[in-house]
């Protein structure tokens, strides 16, 4: 079965009709030959792209046409350069770079021996240098630490040049005053820049000290722009600055999944004109169907397309092993990975990311609920379990609440767990089924996916007014999900939950969106 997985290619791409994988001798579609001419005519515009249509074979064939322009693909993070290197390949007019890379050279070299990846650890060395300004902030030092830090990373997303009272976190405000928090916060971060400081970092410190001093986009004349509609403030400030170059935004609004940690949909955002790409090539009509579903719940005018040659189902329960399941938080991941290891032909199981760090995490909660404090440096800084139920109340809910959630409904079996799931697992290429939550498993495609049971509706009425809602984040979420199948798209229990939500949508008005 490991050979099975592994022909699903999850991370990479499975064979496709050769129509629309645009690239030296292969026909163009209708849209991909649009995007090419607009192109040529050195305008930006913008891409949206729906799942499996192509995006970056198409700006592959957009860089044979404006060749030998000098072109940088930006691309959203470090896997997504690597694979863009290789469809590049040969193209010598063309730069591959993230757009930390890019800073990193111009900027953040000077930061290379301070760069901190672990937030605590940050939080800890501002606790440690700025003890006068922080016990204005919080009872304790290290609270002051957090709201401080917390308040900078808001502002490192953003497009603004300094911190200002909109930065600080909404909870952060009740003690002191929201101006009080940003001038600290200010004072901290111009500490954190200086080049001789030696107070840590994060890679997002030094992208914003870029995007602060003016971001220079060097010689190339075309950019494009991958995945826009998770870009954060701060990266749409320097292309926003860069209209010097033609900038082609390609992305999918409706892929959005990080706007909690401050992201930008650029494609609802940027006033350019649009060229559409609609017709998937990763599934057919079956699939197709339910994706449209969500996104005519969210307003949208434009339709996803099947691709002819596939042929596709959608079902409840298919009677055959998945290739993938896909959960919606970590706490669905690990009752995957449970019941997994619980048949009596248990398979070899593969977690997207990695299956340690999520273990340790696990581990780490359990620790702090029963001695009362955690060696993991997620819950180093909780006091109490309570303290850590209360925090999954607030903003930083869906970071800790799956963990939350794990600990109470395995107790004190979770080491003798972990220790199970931790022997079931291999890398994912070897593995019989591959397990990984929605956003790690973006971008990725398998033959067969089913859905864990840990989704819930987009669509509900609001406790207070009664009056049904959409949750745009959520949809999100789930039509994520559902575009990530090629031949089976096993629903499961998540065929409720969808249908509770369009039931819901049905009984709003029209949306006053589209594409």
């Amino acid at each position: 079965m490991g050979g099975a997985a592994r022909r699903a290619r999850h991370g990479g791409r499975s064979r496709r009709p050769a129509r629309g994988r645009a690239g030296a001798g292969v026909e163009l579609t209708q849209e991909q030959r649009a995007i090419v001419a607009e192109a040529r005519s050195g305008a930006s515009f913008k891409v949206p792209a729906f799942a499996g249509t192509g995006k970056t074979a198409t700006l592959v064939a957009v860089a044979d046409a404006i060749a030998p322009r000098p072109t940088l693909y930006l691309a959203f993070n470090t896997a997504m350069a690597r694979e863009a290197r290789t469809r590049f390949a040969g193209r010598r007019h063309v730069s591959v770079l993230t757009a930390h890379a890019l800073a990193f050279r111009q900027v953040g070299h000077v930061f290379a021996q301070r760069l901190e990846p672990r937030a605590w650890a940050i939080s800890r060395a501002i606790a440690a240098r700025f003890t006068g300004e922080l016990s204005r902030l919080a009872e304790t030092t290290d609270g002051g630490a957090q709201i401080a830090l917390g308040t900078i990373q808001k502002f490192e997303a953003s497009g603004a040049a300094r911190i200002l009272p909109e930065h600080v976190v909404e909870d952060h405000r009740a003690r002191v005053a929201a101006e009080t928090i940003a001038e600290a916060a200010e004072r901290i971060w111009r500490a954190m820049v200086e080049p001789d400081s030696d107070l840590p970092v994060s890679h997002d410190t030094y992208f914003k000290a870029w995007q602060v001093a003016g971001a220079d986009l060097g010689a190339w004349q075309t950019i494009f722009f991958d995945e826009a509609q998770d870009a954060s403030g701060a990266m749409l400030a320097v292309l926003e600055s860069a209209r010097g170059h033609q900038r082609i935004f390609v992305g999918d609004a409706h892929q959005q999944l990080y706007r909690f940690r401050g992201a930008v949909n650029a494609m609802q955002s940027i006033a350019l004109p649009a060229f559409p790409l609609t017709q998937s090539w990763r599934f057919g009509s079956a699939i197709a169907k339910v994706a449209n579903f969500i996104l005519e719940a969210k307003g949208e005018r434009l339709e996803v397309k099947g691709a002819p040659a596939r042929h596709d189902v959608v079902v409840r329960r298919s009677g055959r092993p998945p290739t993938a399941v896909v959960a919606r938080t970590n706490a669905g991941l690990f009752d995957e990975a449970l019941e997994a290891i619980g048949r009596e032909a248990a398979p070899r199981i593969g977690v997207v990311g990695g299956a340690e760090e999520l273990l340790r995490m696990v581990l780490g909660a359990h620790e702090l609920r029963h001695t009362g404090r955690s060696s993991h440096p997620a819950f180093r800084f909780f006091r109490s379990w309570a303290q850590l139920e209360e925090t999954t109340k607030g903003p930083q809910g869906s970071e800790y609440g799956p963990f939350v959630q794990i600990v109470k409904r395995y107790g004190s079996a979770l080491p003798e767990l972990c220790g199970r799931v931790r022997q079931a697992c291999v890398d994912v290429k070897e593995a019989d089924l591959v397990l990984s939550t929605v956003h790690k498993f973006k971008g990725k495609e398998s033959a067969h996916v089913r859905l864990a049971g840990d989704f819930r509706p987009f669509c509900y009425r609001d406790r207070r007014t009664g009056k049904p809602c959409i949750d745009e984040d959520e949809a999100n979420v789930q039509y994520v999900a559902v575009t990530r199948a090629e031949q089976i798209l096993e629903l499961g229990s998540y065929a409720d939950a969808l249908v509770s939500a369009l039931e819901c949508r049905a009984k709003m008005p029209p949306l006053a969106k589209g594409g």
